[in-house]
């Protein structure tokens, strides 16, 4: 195939050590072994994609082969290195375990593992997204991983470490393998775009590095593709339009409508940038890191090294974060980071948007208006009374009339009353002590009590006589009169009220509705 046909990122390959771009451990680590021949038998590159464990597997198996190594560094030159970088080797194989996965490819390799190599010294076995071997292909290759042969080296290269078996990670020597930073993918943008005779903006460079999320073969990519779009001049515009994304000013302006509460013009500008054509679920994303940083720089970080910003922005983030208290950008930066525009039910994306910068308004002027940022305090007039005080302005209820004690029952005049005081019921002295003449219930005590003391709040809240018409009160000893009547006319229907003549006193008010026992 030829040079002009391949991306960008197969044609710009790292051929040497030196070539890998922002993994300086890795690369010592390894020139210091190969130069002292201490090779293992397998080794383990994790980290995330495109950061370069593919290119460095080919490398090692590049200097391991190589006929004349100059300091751990391949020579290029000798017909093993030629054949390995043309990918045309049969001493490099790499394997895809995500289509081999199965047990039945894991015995199939270690039956291949026994063929010594033609020519050359050893057999590279490349094992790309090897977690997503399953649990029996692992097992299966445990012994040959433990002992494989003398002319055999395993690399295993993976995004997702934690879904390997322990049992295989103790076989191997581990890399990990960090995201490259802006910088130095912006630097790498730019000498590969000069190599291709394409001119770029420095600005551009750098939206393609933070598009790249520190994948050196994202930003190839990326460039491959802004070079299709626009030629041999590649402006910061074109790869915005490109990408979707918005302007910077124009995040820059949505924060500040945020800080002076005009939710007009952030809806306004939401709108213009829909209808330009900015992806909204970018534009998300974007608003997100910019809370982010303006988060980080509130409360005191170093965000030239975390975010990786030039002087210029780091001093705009700065005074931009002045506008808002570190509760508020946390706040925000959560709202769009939770704001899953992507998700099936969300289908206005443009809403979910909308709604989130009204959101960020609100935490803005609650502070503003001196309310806290949590629920608004319920207003006192709308609390719920006291019970003394329900009780003292309910209205009082009106107690049904009890049934009226027949006349022939009733004591003739209290006078007579007095006259059989002798008379009382059996029990008379377990009567409950009350004076002859006091009203036995339905009353107000004539003891003054204090307001506001529990036993006023029971009065008041006690259900009341008003409204009923006024009957004559009866006192305790019309009450005992007429209840031996009653008993006297009911014991011949009914034997079982000779229970009433047991030892007790029996206490009621036909005006109220208050009975009182002492059994």
């Amino acid at each position: 195939m030829s040079s002009s046909s391949q991306s960008l990122y197969r044609k710009w390959r790292s051929q040497t050590f030196g070539d890998l771009v922002g993994q300086e451990p890795v690369i010592r680590t390894l020139k210091n072994a190969l130069s002292s021949g201490k090779l293992a038998h397998a080794y383990l590159f994790t980290g995330p994609r495109g950061t370069g464990k593919t290119s460095t597997a080919r490398l090692l198996a590049k200097t391991i082969n190589c006929s004349a190594p100059v300091n751990g560094e391949p020579c290029n030159v000798c017909e093993q290195c030629r054949e390995i970088t043309a990918g045309n080797s049969f001493n490099v194989i790499e394997i895809d375990a995500a289509s081999n996965r199965g047990i039945d490819s894991v015995r199939d390799l270690r039956e291949k593992v026994m063929m010594p190599p033609s020519t050359g010294k050893y057999k590279v076995y490349v094992l790309d997204e090897a977690h997503m071997l399953t649990t029996e292909a692992f097992n299966a290759l445990l012994k040959t991983l433990e002992e494989p042969p003398p002319y055999a080296v395993f690399v295993l290269a993976t995004t997702d470490v934690h879904k390997m078996l322990p049992t295989v990670l103790s076989r191997c020597q581990r890399f990990d393998f960090k995201r490259i930073t802006t910088r130095q993918i912006v630097e790498r943008v730019e000498y590969v775009a000069g190599q291709e005779n394409v001119r770029i903006e420095r600005s551009a460079a750098e939206l393609i590095a933070r598009a790249a999320a520190g994948g050196m073969r994202d930003a190839l990519s990326l460039l491959d593709q802004a070079i299709a779009y626009s030629g041999n001049e590649i402006t910061l515009v074109q790869v915005q339009a490109m990408l979707g994304v918005a302007d910077p000013r124009a995040i820059q302006k949505l924060i500040t409508h945020v800080s002076e509460l005009n939710s007009a013009a952030v809806l306004h500008l939401i709108h213009e940038l829909s209808e330009a054509g900015a992806d909204l679920r970018q534009l998300n994303i974007q608003v997100g890191e910019y809370w982010r940083a303006l988060m980080l720089a509130k409360a005191g970080a170093d965000i030239a090294s975390i975010l990786d910003r030039t002087e210029d922005e780091v001093r705009e983030i700065k005074q931009m974060s002045r506008l808002f208290d570190l509760g508020e950008l946390t706040e925000a930066a959560r709202i769009f980071a939770q704001n899953d525009l992507m998700q099936k039910n969300q289908g206005t994306p443009q809403l979910g948007l909308e709604l989130a910068f009204l959101q960020s308004i609100e935490l803005h002027r609650r502070p503003q208006h001196g309310q806290s940022a949590g629920p608004p305090a319920a207003d006192p007039s709308l609390q719920p009374r006291s019970t003394s005080a329900q009780a003292r302005s309910a209205p009082s209820r009106a107690t049904p009339p009890m049934p009226l004690v027949p006349e022939s029952v009733l004591p003739p005049t209290p006078s007579s009353s007095r006259a059989n005081k002798g008379n009382a019921a059996p029990g008379a002295d377990h009567i409950l002590p009350v004076t002859e003449n006091e009203e036995v219930a339905g009353q107000t005590s004539r003891s003054p009590v204090p307001a506001g003391s529990s036993q006023s709040n029971e009065r008041a809240a006690t259900p009341t006589t008003a409204g009923v018409e006024s009957k004559p009160s009866l006192t305790l000893q019309q009450v005992r009169e007429a209840w031996d009547n009653v008993k006297k006319r009911v014991r011949p229907k009914n034997p079982k009220t000779a229970a009433a003549e047991m030892p007790g006193a029996f206490a009621c008010s036909w005006s109220t509705t208050a009975f009182f026992f002492d059994i």
